[in-house]
């Protein structure tokens, strides 16, 4: 697996790109390989990576079942140069695995949420966009969208951001 990140990652270097960032992780080898495989492909680029979790009793886990302290343990042992959770989650129902990401890492943390969780009906833009206001409050570093979001959601979410949010 870490060769096919490998390949990837070479040719998303040699494109020109910035850094990479690696989503929707839900296994600790899968994320291991990843960042190894992009590392071996890109070695002067700096990779993030992102976890996919659900609310659990009295945590998050990845939709395979690892605990987020799991994955976090992986992107700290590997050198991940961010760390952060997508999809699935709105961004209200994101704050408080992000606040869990931004109390327990070192790096800068990235959140890209949904506007319609399991194919639900979807938030409204405002309501996305006070979601990503929340989030940066929060202490992540980058937000975007996943699964769902259009123009007009981060359009809102820019212009509310751009009123503060601490």
């Amino acid at each position: 697996m870490e060769d096919s990140f490998a390949e990837q990652a070479a040719l998303l270097s040699e494109g020109g790109v910035d850094f990479i960032h690696v989503e929707t992780m839900v296994h600790p080898k899968e994320m291991r390989a990843a960042l190894r495989g992009v590392r071996m492909g890109a070695p002067g680029l700096a990779v993030a990576v992102s976890v996919t979790c659900r609310a659990a009793t009295d945590s998050f886990k990845t939709t395979m079942g690892f605990p987020l302290d799991a994955m976090l343990a992986v992107a700290k042992e590997e050198g991940a140069s961010g760390v952060g959770a997508n999809c699935m989650l709105t961004p209200a129902a994101m704050a408080p695995l992000i606040a869990k990401i931004v109390a327990k890492v070192d790096v800068p943390v990235f959140a890209k949420p949904t506007v319609a969780p399991d194919g639900g009906a979807p938030l409204y833009p405002d309501e996305f966009g006070e979601g990503v206001a929340e989030l940066f409050a929060l202490g992540a570093r980058a937000v975007g969208g996943c699964c769902g979001t259009a123009a007009r959601d981060i359009d809102c979410a820019v212009r509310r951001v751009a009123r503060g949010y601490a």
